[in-house]
């Protein structure tokens, strides 16, 4: 009922405001890991420079990107495993512009690392407010990647999914989203803002 919409809308403000402060980055304050989960041998692609995947690792995601500008600049035609790898580094900084450039159109996006790119592709296009855009996105991820169960990038898409709902003014799916996710929601919400996970986990659990 009313009460239980309204209840979402407050769960998913606060998530929100989590994710929000998780995506204020830049190349001082660039401090991601390898992204939620990302295997870390799938950070590593044959002739990309080894820095690459130890930058990442480290949480050096602004370094990572910088390398494989060049990287790319000297490559005439990188494999779509390279793109998607320059992809993760500058979503991880929050260069999205060029994750955007890098993965608009491309036709592999289905079929390489299990639909990640449209992962990253969807974060971009949340930055250009382009909500529905964004949703589409998610799903092409979801659906690539399949049933794998445990995953929390998978858990992350769903939450964004259902914020975009609430910024589509589509409250009672954004409600049917926060309640599929549950708990699982918070565990992947640790993943990338460890100290607000806990904000709405009450609200999960009844």
């Amino acid at each position: 009922g009313i009460l239980v919409v309204g209840s979402v809308v407050v769960a998913f403000a606060g998530i929100a405001l989590v994710l929000g402060t998780a995506d204020q980055a830049g190349p001082r304050a660039a401090q991601i890991q390898a992204p939620p989960g990302v295997a870390a041998d799938s950070l590593r692609v044959p002739g990309v420079p080894e820095s690459v995947g130890v930058f990442l690792e480290n949480g050096q995601a602004w370094r990572a990107a910088r390398v494989m500008r060049d990287h790319l600049r000297a490559t005439a035609d990188p494999a779509p495993e390279v793109v998607l790898l320059a992809a993760r580094a500058e979503g991880g900084w929050g260069g999205w512009d060029r994750v955007r450039r890098y993965l608009s159109g491309e036709e592999w996006l289905d079929e390489v690392h299990d639909g990640e790119g449209w992962y990253w592709l969807a974060r971009a296009l949340e930055q250009d407010e382009a909500w529905q855009d964004a949703w589409d996105a998610y799903q092409s991820y979801l659906s690539a990647s399949g049933g794998r169960e445990g995953v929390d990038q998978r858990a992350v898409a769903r939450l964004r999914q259902g914020l975009l709902l609430l910024r589509l003014d589509r409250g009672r799916p954004a409600a049917e989203v926060l309640f599929r996710v549950g708990v699982t929601g918070c565990a992947a919400l640790r993943q990338i803002a460890p100290d607000g996970a806990h904000i709405h986990a009450e609200t999960f659990s009844h």
